[in-house]
């Protein structure tokens, strides 16, 4: 691919031989004209806890100039300031630049010759920087134990982006995304503050950041081997600095310390490279010849001990599985805690970095969910150690191959560490979410593509949507697990120690990848191809004929897709279990046509179960009598809390894109509640299934916006009456572990919305002895019967609560939630003035009007709308958060009326693409057929 795109690059300039060569057919890309093999980094820094942000640096970089040229095209930031360059062939002669301009929006930097340069050179570029606060690039962070915060629950999604719906003055601010946390920069966490919190200096480079840091050549494709220099200013107790290599030496000399580090063995990209300065106390272990060692702030080394263990045990299991030695990257690896920063965990080369809950721990404090996140993590960061470090995608579009495969190998890696914890089928909660691979990856994957507006897990390199997140990780990680599963586990790590130990150090593609796979798997590695190049997944329509025993399968794809590809037929290899009385059939069908038949001993009423252990990407859709079964199966305590997940979440799936009515997913709501409200469903899987059932009627309800009252309050009905009986388990006071009062939130937050009875008037009493001070886990729910039943007082007491309670408090969160529950147009959009001025407040009451505040709909979506108008009319930086909110939120043909008629506006007809406004309008559209299903 590399080939592929040099030849692109140098059909894309037509002048003479000698000339400065660019890339104008990528203008986002360099022209590899010129290409780096070896960096040797100098970097003088400021002493992490003082005042001072500037630093320079010096790049010296071995190229060959492969095609003539009198200019250098490579990346710096806007924020490095390039004062000379020089260019000295191997014979020792020197070409001095003359000048340097910039292209600020791609942060290239064109460097002018007075002669062509062409072969090998040595590139010294001196240069003036800043150290970031934003965690990106080398920043500034606290060097203190930070607990995660909730929006850490996405700690592994590229370019998801947490848009805000915020008033025009927000806007730009609303539109922040960073990659991997899927989210805006998040504030520190305030754990335990003192006057003088000790600071720290780190980078975060991956994805287009090592330019903030150094000049370099930026992207994937362009590995290369790495040294450094590093000295910081420090006082006599010094400070220690790290890099990805190994220390050579370390001095103290004028007020600075200085260290150099070995040059790394393998070459990298640069996104991999990383440095951490400061005082850190550390754990270490020597495993098989390699040095491991988890930093942490001082005074908790022992934090680190579990880590630690991981860490030495899953290399092991790794070096095995794949037969290529660790020791052939690297002598050492090192793993540090990190506080503040925005993506929550970095595989960089030698150095992993963290945010510091996935990698320390409180022995006294730390619980089951803990270890299994920091298990995760840590797994998840070393397997890019073999996937994505020492084979790496060569360009973001196909992060598949870095990032498919370290989740799944998260799994598959504590999996072998801990057989005991079923870390696949867990339905056990960590510290911010599950942390089971089918509750946290195979759901989520499924929610990103279920509306069909995702792309495939890998894309054409210039398309203009090539990254989804939750779609190259999510996906691609339940397509390898599907896989797997199939060809067995031997003959996938066969297949990926022979990928790892043909193109170590190499930028592999797609097609090699399943050509390794072929050569252990031919009849599979087609069908592999194939799903991760076809966007969305199918519905298997399951069909009995109970006369002659025909059991039909028919796949058809969940919604229409935006993405531009022919009518799929995936491959799907389904076990098929069916039993009637003592009778069981038990078989697999491989689905690869539209239709399959199987004939099925007699005929009779089967129960037919259809994938029972959801191993492939699909979702059952059982007719008739056959359906009724699984919603029996749903409130059945012998059910296994996985499936019976699983199969809620798919209700809803399936609800939302129009293939079950609204009384048809009220069975799944009735046989969750039936089963939470009993003693027999352990309190931990209870709450996972409340959880997730609040989750999806609040989507869903804003679906039913449309629909009859008749309907809707229907739908309501079968709400409260189904989580009455959990409610009066819970208590609203009692136990204060975690499950408990998760349980106790989520289920009075539907008693809420359900209009249950004796929840409100419970809630309404507790509200009225003392507003401020509601319990913890019931103030969402209390603040919320006050704002849709209360008085006027009550309403009036929501008011002064909001007006004293913190911005970016859970409380304060809660009010805002109460306060867009009040029950006529005119109070809503009284609501909607007094949080105007705080965009997160806005944004959160609008979108629960839109959800499941009936009355006030119409209000909050022309309060979106008008919100649009007036964001476009200044700029396109809120694009992406409009449109966000507008394809969430447009459920009706009117909604899509008025959407389309928005788009063709001046406004945001400059500012949104066509594949935003096709993927848009799809959305809405999808929500609107949900709507009329609905009825059914």
């Amino acid at each position: 691919m590399l080939a592929l795109v040099v030849v692109l690059a140098l059909a894309a300039h037509t002048a003479a031989q000698g000339s400065c060569i660019k890339n104008t057919t990528l203008p986002d890309r360099l022209p590899l004209s010129v290409i780096p093999s070896h960096y040797d980094i100098v970097l003088n820094l400021p002493a992490p806890d003082s005042d001072s942000l500037d630093f320079d640096g010096e790049t010296r970089i071995d190229v060959v100039v492969v095609v003539p040229t009198t200019c250098v095209v490579l990346h710096a930031a806007a924020s490095v300031s390039i004062t000379s360059t020089v260019a000295r062939s191997p014979d020792g002669s020197a070409i001095t630049a003359t000048g340097t301009s910039f292209d600020a929006p791609n942060e290239m930097a064109t460097i002018s010759f007075p002669a062509t340069l062409s072969g090998p050179y040595t590139l010294t570029l001196v240069y003036k920087a800043l150290v970031r606060t934003n965690g990106r690039g080398l920043f500034k962070c606290n060097n203190r134990y930070e607990p995660l915060a909730a929006t850490d629950a996405l700690w592994d999604s590229h370019d998801g982006g947490d848009y805000s719906l915020a008033p025009v003055a927000d806007a730009a601010a609303a539109n922040t995304s960073h990659s991997r946390a899927g989210m805006a920069v998040r504030a520190n966490v305030t754990g335990a503050v003192t006057d003088d919190i000790p600071q720290m200096l780190a980078t975060q480079f991956e994805r287009s950041d090592a330019r903030a840091a150094f000049p370099c050549f930026d992207e994937p494709g362009l590995k290369a081997t790495f040294e450094a220099t590093i000295s910081a200013v420090s006082p006599v107790d010094q400070y220690t600095i790290l890099f990805n290599t190994p220390m050579t030496s370390s001095s103290y000399m004028g007020g600075r310390v200085i260290a150099k580090f070995e040059k790394t063995i393998m070459r990298m990209s640069t996104y991999l490279v990383a440095v951490a300065v400061g005082h850190f106390d550390h754990v270490e272990k020597v495993a098989k010849g390699t040095l491991f060692r988890i930093f942490t702030p001082r005074g908790l080394a022992a934090w680190g001990e579990f880590a630690l263990n991981v860490s030495t045990n899953v290399v092991d299991y790794f070096e095995r599985t794949y037969q290529f030695s660790y020791t052939r990257m690297n002598p050492k690896l090192d793993q540090i805690s990190v506080a503040g920063r925005v993506r929550n965990a970095m595989e960089n080369m030698g150095l992993c970095t963290y945010s510091p809950g996935y990698l320390i721990c409180d022995p006294a404090t730390c619980g089951l969910g803990d270890y299994q996140k920091i298990a995760l993590v840590v797994t998840h960061e070393i397997s890019h150690q073999w996937f994505g470090n020492t084979i790496t995608a060569e360009w973001w579009s196909t992060l598949y191959l870095n990032e498919g495969f370290a989740r799944y190998l998260q799994y598959t890696g504590v999996q072998y560490l801990h057989p005991e914890w079923d870390i696949f089928t867990t339905v056990n909660e960590g510290p911010v979410g599950p942390v089971g691979y089918y509750l946290n990856t195979y759901l989520r994957a499924m929610r990103a593509d279920y509306l069909g507006t995702a792309p495939p897990v890998v894309v054409p390199e210039t398309s203009p949507q090539n990254n989804n997140g939750q779609i190259f990780y999510e996906k691609g990680a339940s397509v390898n697990s599907m896989v797997a599963d199939v060809i067995g586990a031997p003959a996938w790590d066969a297949a990926f120690a022979e990928f790892i130990n043909t193109y170590a150090f190499q930028n592999p593609s797609v097609a090699d990848m399943i050509g390794s796979v072929a050569a252990v798997a031919p009849a599979v590695a087609p069908h592999f191809k194939a799903w991760i190049e076809t966007a969305g997944f199918p519905v298997v329509l399951v069909t009995l004929n109970e006369a002659t025993g025909v059991l039909n399968l028919t796949q058809v794809p969940i919604t229409p897709t935006v993405w531009p590809q022919p009518s799929p037929l995936w491959w799907l290899p389904l076990r098929v279990v069916a039993t009637l009385g003592a009778d069981t059939a038990d078989f697999v069908v491989e689905l690869t046509t539209a239709t399959a038949l199987h004939q099925l001993p007699r005929g009779g009423a089967w129960t037919v179960r259809v994938d029972p252990e959801i191993k492939t990407f699909s979702i059952p859709y059982y007719q008739g009598s056959l359906q009724e079964t699984v919603w029996d199966d749903l409130a059945r305590e012998q059910t296994s809390p996985y499936w019976r997940y699983v199969t809620q979440q798919s209700s809803f799936f399936l609800a939302r894109t129009g293939w079950l009515s609204a009384s048809a997913v009220a069975h799944a709501v009735t046989a969750v509640g039936a089963l939470s409200g009993t003693p027999a469903d352990p309190i931990e899987v209870a709450s996972q299934a409340v959880i997730s059932l609040w989750d999806n009627v609040i989507a869903y309800l804003a679906v039913l916006g449309p629909v009859s009252d008749a309907t809707y309050n229907a739908f309501l009905a079968t709400i409260g009456a189904a989580i009455e009986r959990t409610t009066l388990r819970v208590g609203i006071t009692g136990g204060s572990d975690k499950a408990t009062s998760a349980l106790r939130t989520a289920a009075y937050n539907l008693a809420v919305v359900g209009q249950t009875a004796s929840a409100t008037v419970q809630l309404l009493a507790l509200f009225a002895e003392s507003p401020a001070e509601v319990p913890a886990d019931v103030q969402a729910p209390a603040y919320q019967a006050a704002g849709a039943r209360g008085s006027a007082s009550d309403i009036e007491a929501l008011t002064q609560l909001y007006r004293t309670t913190t911005p970016g408090t859970a409380q304060h969160a809660s009010v805002v939630l109460g306060l867009s529950m009040v029950p006529t147009p005119a109070q809503c959009e009284a609501t909607l003035a007094l949080v105007a001025a705080t965009a997160a407040d806005w944004s959160a009451s609008v979108q629960h009007m839109l959800r499941v505040n009936r009355p006030c709909r119409q209000t909050a979506w022309a309060a979106a709308l008008a919100n649009a108008r007036t964001s476009w009319a200044s700029g396109c930086s809120a694009t992406a958060a409009i449109l966000a909110r507008l394809q969430a939120a447009g459920t009706s043909a009117q909604d899509l009326a008025d959407v389309t008629s928005l788009l063709a506006e001046a406004g945001p007809a400059s500012c949104v693409s066509a594949l935003q406004k096709s993927t848009t309008l799809h959305a809405i559209a999808i929500n609107a057929k949900a709507a009329a299903a609905s009825k059914a």
